[in-house]
């Protein structure tokens, strides 16, 4: 269990310049230039809200914490596991029922399967555990999403970053404040979430505090 207060995520003068690779000179793509100098930390026990328009740079900045790009300039450093807590049709089986899909990656990643359906009751899916994927909702694949992301704190001890992209899609109103519900739970055990989102009520998910990223540069937002 990580403490509250302790540093957990570091970006220090990071920049992020598309078009600059030999391969992108080759074939003569233009420069996009989408941040410069940003820093920020994430802290135990906090959920940070990285708000935005369309385009500004959002998810490359999740992208950066979880390792999947790496900053043409500027170093993230981090102190813990990080966790993509993100999901596509792509990171399920179609065939394969809610309840399995689940099942199936606690399996990969050496967890018990006695929590599967605890996991799903967390959520709201138990009652609908038996749906294949292909025929589930939008707000059932986003709550199974949900759940796949908490079990993988956990496997951690909530000594971890949760990110998550813009989690409102496919989320009624009682799924948004089980996201905020799930989400404090993780904070009180000091562990930490940073959300991408476009939600103009940033206390909707229980933020502590709030960055805006606007023009290739990033500021504190007010909650």
């Amino acid at each position: 269990m990580a403490r509250k207060n302790e540093l957990l995520l570091q970006a220090r003068e990071i920049s992020l310049l598309f078009g600059a690779t030999w391969l992108d000179r080759l074939l003569r793509r233009p420069l996009k230039r989408v941040f410069q100098g940003v820093n920020f930390e994430l802290l135990g026990g906090e959920s940070v809200a990285l708000t935005g328009g369309n385009g500004s740079g959002k998810s490359s900045i999740l992208r950066l914490c979880a390792g999947l790009y790496l900053p043409t300039a500027g170093q993230i450093t981090p102190f813990c596991p990080v966790i993509w807590g993100i999901g596509n049709d792509r990171c399920f089986y179609e065939r394969l029922t809610l309840e399995e899909n689940l099942a199936f990656f606690m399996r990969f990643s050496g967890l018990s399967l006695k929590n599967v359906q605890p996991a799903l009751e967390r959520v709201g899916l138990l009652d609908a555990r038996a749906v294949p994927w292909r025929e589930a909702s939008t707000g059932m694949r986003a709550r199974l999403v949900m759940a796949r992301s908490f079990v993988a704190m956990e496997q951690h001890r909530n000594r971890a970053v949760l990110l998550l992209d813009e989690p409102e899609r496919g989320l009624d109103a009682a799924g948004m404040q089980l996201l905020g519900e799930l989400g404090d739970r993780i904070c009180a055990m000091g562990g930490a979430v940073f959300t991408a989102t476009h939600l103009a009520a940033l206390n909707t998910l229980h933020f502590t505090r709030g960055y805006r990223l606007q023009e290739g540069a990033l500021t504190e937002a007010e909650l």
